[in-house]
């Protein structure tokens, strides 16, 4: 995986429950990712933002540290150091592998290193979107990622607008393979009922998550009488705060557990989505569905 193991997003969460699934079925998994400490340099490497103190499970080799680079209306973290490639290229060549899987692989530059070090078939799963003929068209033919791409055995899109950037830009044929959502952590049972409308924010404060439109529609539902509470988890209140016209109604959680996420999820009437987009799936939503909570979401080729 080429973002960071200890600032987690969707796609983290989608590589570490695919792990696992291997794992209990009984498979060797090795998961190589960035890991970066909660210490001061991480913090000055990330814009302010501090990782989340995670312990490495038995299955993760750590690929060094990451830097927040902007891209695609969000912030990836991304290992582009000598150290990352060269953990990962002992690896490939003292491991016996059966098979390796990239994700990300039009990120650079673990996923690249690992594709052009294999020895064995590789699959490569696409997750992001993007329309941006600059950046795609820069990777496909300055960086010749279209040529390194034709030596993957096999290629996944996680969505239909994550095979249109693939396909578009890259050329080839693509599996859609949707992320998955583990159904035995969300809760179960019937919501306690509330005297107000409970709607939920779960994300980071990127541009891209639309955050700021949302302020400014439950600002107009106040304005309307209605008596509703935003909860916001994931942003901070440093993130969140700029944003902010009134106060009234609006809880700032800041980073949560997954079992603190997974409780939220099922006590809000209505998820709200508003983002912007570049996103390629949403894996928020599919786990307020699964914890039987309706989404209000942007018209978003990621959404659809």
């Amino acid at each position: 995986m080429v973002y960071s193991y200890t600032y987690p997003g969707g796609v983290g969460r989608h590589v570490e429950a695919t792990a696992e699934e291997l794992i209990r079925r009984g498979h060797d998994v090795r998961m190589f990712a960035p890991y970066d400490p909660d210490d001061r340099l991480a913090r000055a490497m990330h814009r302010g933002a501090r990782p989340d103190a995670r312990e490495v499970p038995d299955y993760l080799v750590p690929l060094g540290r990451t830097i927040g680079i902007p891209a695609n209306g969000a912030v990836s973290n991304l290992s582009l150091t000598p150290y990352a490639t060269s953990v990962l290229g002992r690896a490939v060549r003292d491991t016996s592998f059966d098979v390796i899987h990239v994700h990300e692989p039009n990120a650079p530059v673990v996923s690249w290193f690992a594709i052009e070090s294999a020895r064995v078939p590789v699959v490569g799963t696409f997750h992001s979107y993007s329309t941006s003929r600059l950046v795609n068209g820069f990777t496909a033919n300055v960086l010749n990622a279209r040529r390194m791409y034709a030596k993957l055995h096999a290629r996944i899109a996680v969505s239909e607008a994550a095979r249109w950037t693939a396909q578009r830009f890259y050329g080839g044929t693509y599996r859609i393979v949707p992320n998955g959502v583990d159904l035995s952590a969300a809760p179960g049972g019937s919501k306690e009922k509330a005297d107000h409308l409970r709607l939920l924010f779960v994300g980071r404060a990127d541009e891209r998550k639309g955050l700021p439109v949302l302020l400014r529609a439950f600002e107009a539902l106040h304005g309307a009488g209605i008596d509703a509470r935003l909860t916001v988890a994931g942003a901070t209140e440093e993130e969140v705060e700029p944003y902010l016209l009134e106060r009234d109604g609006v809880e700032v959680l800041g980073r949560v557990t997954e079992d603190e996420k997974w409780r939220l999820l099922h006590e809000a009437d209505v998820v709200c989505a508003p983002s912007l987009g570049g996103e390629s799936f949403g894996m928020v939503l599919t786990e307020a569905f699964a914890a039987g909570t309706p989404v209000v979401c942007s018209d978003i080729a990621g959404y659809r």
